[in-house]
């Protein structure tokens, strides 16, 4: 439970009868809790609300066949197992970034989940494993899907498996592009530039086009 803050307050107490049992009630995003005292007043005790919804923006990549067929199986599987997906960008094809095996698509999407930031990444390195990527190790590598947390919420995490943001969001066109269509005016952290503002003065030229996905 939240820390409670012990700020009491009087009210009016209703017939004694009315109220067998304490009663709660919610305003302005707290919870209050009424207990009937023996000197005929009501003691509220103010329980703060957690937060229970994070946002967080997580780009997908993919350069193995079906590349498309991979990126909506991953958007299903964060739709199960991390949260409410509520944007979606475009998809982008770009040429592989730190080598020459075959070319991306990528997208980026915006998440509502509760789960807290690690156990958002063990959850993403989950569902990659369970779309086939192999991890060899090897760095940069063709791969069915990639899955980064670009950011969570305004937070900054420096941990020995997890950096948020991203720490490589500025120097990648083929994410920024995405993120810019979805959340344009999100304030970076820690660059304190818009997405925006950081498409525009990204030193990457690889080219990042739409891509059109043929029904058949």
């Amino acid at each position: 439970l939240p820390k409670i803050n012990k700020v009491y307050k009087k009210y009016k107490a209703p017939n004694k009868s009315q109220h067998t049992a304490p009663q709660t009630h919610r305003d302005c995003g707290a919870v209050f809790l009424f207990a009937y005292s023996a000197t005929n007043e009501y003691l509220c005790a103010n329980f703060a609300k957690m937060p229970t919804s994070h946002t967080t923006y997580l780009s997908l990549g993919s350069n193995i066949p079906d590349r498309a067929a991979n990126l909506r199986r991953a958007v299903e599987q964060i739709a199960v197992s991390v949260g409410t997906v509520t944007m979606q960008s475009p998809i982008y094809e770009t040429q592989s970034w730190g080598y020459t095996d075959g070319d991306y698509l990528n997208q980026t999407i915006a998440v509502e989940t509760a789960l807290p930031p690690q156990q958002l990444l063990a959850a993403t390195a989950a569902i990659e494993t369970a779309l086939g990527r192999v991890r060899s190790g090897n760095g940069y590598e063709a791969r069915t899907i990639d899955i980064d947390i670009l950011f969570y919420d305004n937070e900054i995490i420096d941990s020995p498996h997890l950096t948020v943001p991203h720490p490589k969001i500025a120097l990648r066109r083929f994410v920024l592009q995405p993120t810019a269509d979805i959340a344009p005016d999100y304030l970076h952290p820690t660059l304190h530039k818009t997405i925006s503002q950081l498409l525009d003065e990204c030193p990457d030229t690889g080219k990042v086009r739409k891509f059109v996905i043929h029904n058949s």
